[in-house]
């Protein structure tokens, strides 16, 4: 299952997956990459196939596993004038700064519902993480896939390093005003990233670790000298009405 749009809303529901192009060009330092930072297209004809196979199985709804989608503009370009008037709909995710070189209105008559956005923090660009995205560009980006009438996602990642948006705790707020749906993460260093090869022995005595367990507690003493409560903030944001787990399974009380 996976974020289907009903009347405006994100709700669980089935959904199949594609892979139009592997890879990433980004190098954000806390991401890993399985598929490499080489772009590789699928042919054309091949993804159109396997969306009308999920499509002959009942599905009306597919996730495109991309992590950028729209990064070729020629390429996504193609791939969404195939799309069109075949009925089906789909979310994907990409960068703020993709959407605002696309056309999303194209996007929107190919049936796309739903984008994430790779937003983190509104201070990220500051973080030394090599992503360096603005707060008004990922304002911009969402209004612009709204305008186009699709629904706006944001990710939201606790715990990068000197983010002084989280340690303020002014990311709340500003995740309490984007007119977007928003999900959460807190920082994990994963072993293959270079943010784990900078940080993990400094909290490892020095060394990189050598067994799980050891990785494991990296993530935790990490989270433990951060300067603000990481899991009181995440308390915090589940609150909000636009976290997407209260859309999914709305509060009550």
């Amino acid at each position: 299952t996976a974020e289907v749009i009903s009347g405006g809303l994100p709700l669980p529901g089935p959904c199949g997956m594609v892979l139009a192009a592997r890879g990433c060009t980004y190098g954000c330092t806390f991401c890993h990459l399985p598929f490499g930072t080489k772009m590789r297209n699928q042919p054309l004809d091949r993804v159109v196939r396997e969306i009308e196979a999920q499509q002959a199985a009942g599905l009306e709804f597919v996730f495109f596993l991309d992590y950028v989608f729209g990064i070729n503009r020629t390429f996504y370009g193609e791939l969404c004038a195939r799309l069109e008037g075949r009925g089906v709909g789909w979310v994907g995710q990409t960068r703020a700064e993709v959407v605002l070189k696309n056309d999303v209105t194209a996007w929107a008559r190919a049936g796309c519902q739903g984008m994430w956005l790779g937003a983190e923090s509104p201070a990220i660009a500051d973080t030394g993480v090599h992503k360096r995205v603005s707060e008004a560009q990922i304002e911009e980006a969402v209004l612009k896939l709204r305008d186009a009438g699709i629904t706006p996602f944001a990710f939201v990642l606790l715990g990068l390093p000197q983010d002084q948006a989280c340690i303020s705790g002014r990311l709340v707020d500003w995740a309490a005003k984007l007119p977007a749906w928003f999900g959460i993460n807190q920082l994990y260093l994963r072993p293959g990233t270079t943010l784990y090869d900078q940080l993990a022995p400094q909290y490892n005595g020095g060394v990189q670790p050598a067994t799980w367990r050891e990785v494991q507690e990296v993530t935790r003493r990490y989270r433990a000298a951060y300067p603000t409560d990481l899991d009181h903030q995440q308390r915090r944001l589940t609150e909000l009405p636009n976290y997407l787990g209260n859309a999914i399974a709305p509060v009550t009380g």
